[in-house]
């Protein structure tokens, strides 16, 4: 059996002061919450989540819809939204903080970007909510909020075998209780829980992937504040870190996507290409520097000499992974709802009438120190190995090209960068 349960608040607006550390309006504006029962996903057992948050088994599975129909979602598992407002009266999902990191935060974000917060195409008749059109995708949404909030997600930026290329990885991390995974395999219908793992699994996959983000931006919040060396933020293992280079004897910047990349000597793609292609859904705004063109896919900056110039890119329309909390009185039930936002990404540089050439990077396989590995490198390696004295590679060049470790430059090194040129072998 499934029910229905309209909780109507009082309207009051109350405005405070913006929460700057959680970027969370404090104001007790009072909300409409409309509460979803269904007896078709519910648990054959209890599981247990965190120290203070589980899931009962045999209990209707509770979906919590502001007024407009947005879903919102539980932050701790096991405390009914119905419940508290009981308790309280009315005003019991007012606007309030939540005690998150800005990681968690970030995360949150992330969740409802790539996950589940439209409105049921049901959702305005009462009587013929269809469940199983937006059910999995909702508890798929609500177990990836639960993880996070309860410390068994982490995300950051991996390096794979190209050092300078990084891709988003959203993990579990175990903390001694059992996390969604498990939950998912406990559903009473195993159909209905097949269901709820395919979106699970398929949100958690956009997550990792972040293709609406800019690649070589950062979020403000989230900036380093190391100032570049010779030019050129080092590239480091943190997350969100910075990093690009520019042409050693001039300000300018350009930043390209990957279909539109046209590399000069000593520019790199892979600190200023934006590998997901979404550069033109951004509108752009500069401080300290002049924007000297645009066109499809590509962007020229000019950074003023000693200052600090700001590239901002905002999104050029609003999504819905803002996050708004709300909650009742104390350690009593709070949910996570959803607002739209315009994502704004940001790269900072330093222009400076001169600059070192930039600082060593091994390039594997760049035998001719050019940022690129092509044809002109088997020449270079071939004719090393006829004569090194007629022919020398540079001390980075020589390191570059050595692309079977073995600490030698010779004609393997030579064969395996042609195979590599005629693509058969994908990488080095």
């Amino acid at each position: 059996m499934n029910r229905i349960k309209r909780i109507i608040s009082g309207v009051t607006a109350v405005t405070t002061i913006l929460t700057l550390m959680t970027g969370v309006q404090a104001a007790p504006k009072y909300r409409e919450h409309i509460l979803l029962y269904s007896d078709s996903y519910r648990l054959k057992r209890n599981i247990r989540l965190s120290a203070d948050s589980s899931v009962s088994a045999y209990t209707p599975w509770e979906f919590i819809f502001d007024g407009d129909g947005t879903p919102c979602y539980s932050l701790q598992a096991g405390k009914s939204a119905e419940s508290s407002i009981k308790k309280n009266g009315y005003d019991a999902y007012t606007e309030t903080d939540a005690n998150l990191t800005a990681e968690q935060q970030s995360q949150l974000e992330s969740i409802l970007l790539y996950s589940y917060t439209d409105t049921p195409d049901s959702f305005g008749s009462a009587n013929n909510i269809n469940f199983d059109e937006f059910a999995p995708k909702y508890i798929a949404t609500q177990l990836l909020v639960w993880e996070t909030v309860n410390g068994q997600r982490t995300n950051y930026y991996k390096f794979n075998d190209d050092w300078m290329m990084h891709k988003r990885e959203f993990k579990p991390i175990s903390n001694g209780f059992r996390t969604s995974d498990d939950l998912i395999d406990c559903f009473e219908n195993k159909d209905k829980g097949k269901k709820v793992r395919k979106y699970y699994e398929e949100y958690e996959e956009k997550i990792k992937a972040d293709s609406k983000r800019i690649t070589f931006a950062v979020d403000k919040d989230n900036v380093l504040t190391d100032k570049p060396i010779n030019g050129r933020y080092e590239f480091i293992y943190y997350k969100n870190s910075i990093s690009y280079e520019t042409n050693y004897d001039s300000d300018i910047y350009e930043f390209s996507d990957q279909k539109h990349r046209n590399a000069g000597k000593y520019s790199s793609d892979k600190y200023t290409t934006d590998m997901n292609n979404v550069l033109d859904d951004f509108n752009i705004e500069v401080r300290n520097c002049k924007l000297l063109s645009r066109s499809r896919g590509n962007i020229r900056i000019q950074a003023d000499f000693d200052k600090e110039a700001e590239i901002k890119f905002s999104n050029k329309s609003t999504d819905k992974c803002g996050t708004l909390f709300l909650g009742g009185k104390g350690d009593e039930a709070m949910i996570v709802y959803p607002k739209e936002k315009r994502r704004e990404y940001y790269v900072y540089a330093d222009g400076m009438k001169a600059l070192d050439p930039p600082i060593a990077v091994t390039v594997l396989g760049d035998a001719d120190c050019n940022g690129d590995v092509g044809l002109s490198d088997v020449i270079c390696v071939s004719r090393y190995n006829v004569n090194h004295a007629c022919y020398p590679l540079s001390e980075q060049g020589l390191i570059n090209a050595d692309v079977n470790h073995d600490r030698k430059v010779n004609g393997l090194d030579a064969a395996k960068l042609m195979e590599y040129n005629l693509q058969k072998i994908k990488e080095l």
